[in-house]
């Protein structure tokens, strides 16, 4: 069975590629339905759209805030895909899309330190990230990439109760 693709949006999104985000998951990546969580910008009529006032101070808190209020959706499938609005499939997705690098957080922060050994604020978020997936005794599989992810609604609700 197709899964859903999200989309976690603010109002002011810029609309260009958000429209060819769209028109690329039409062509070339099998779901069934696309939601929007956050807002709907103007002119654009997903499948579904849970609008709702996101929450916190920064970036990523309003993103928590969108992903819990996606899992709590019933209609969402249980698995889903969340898309960000620069995501364009150029070619058909056949079989499983894989969606994590072939390498660890450890690996990829040493090719930070490489490139300058006092670490950028996103490279200490990964180190940061380390350390919590060390203490929860979780592998530190690399997600430090810029394509869809595949999330489970049970997972991503235990992920997030621990991580608050």
């Amino acid at each position: 069975m197709p899964i859903d693709i999200i989309y976690i949006l603010q109002d002011q999104k810029n609309t260009d590629e958000l429209r060819y985000s769209l028109r690329s998951v039409e062509a070339n990546f099998p779901h069934r339905f696309v939601w929007f969580i956050g807002a709907q910008p103007s002119g654009f009529k997903p499948d579904r759209c849970i609008k709702h006032t996101q929450q916190g101070d920064t970036k990523w808190a309003r993103i928590r805030s969108s992903m819990i209020e996606a899992c709590k959706a019933d209609e969402l499938t249980d698995t889903f895909y969340l898309f960000n609005d620069d995501f364009f499939v150029m070619k058909r997705q056949t079989g499983e899309f894989i969606n994590m690098a072939d390498r660890t957080l450890t690996d990829r922060i040493e090719e930070f330190k490489q490139e300058n050994p006092w670490l950028n604020h996103y490279a200490r978020t990964l180190v940061k990230a380390r350390e919590e997936l060390k203490v929860l005794g979780c592998p530190e599989v690399n997600y430090d990439i810029h394509t869809p992810m595949l999330f489970e609604k049970a997972k991503v609700i235990d992920t997030l109760a621990k991580c608050s």
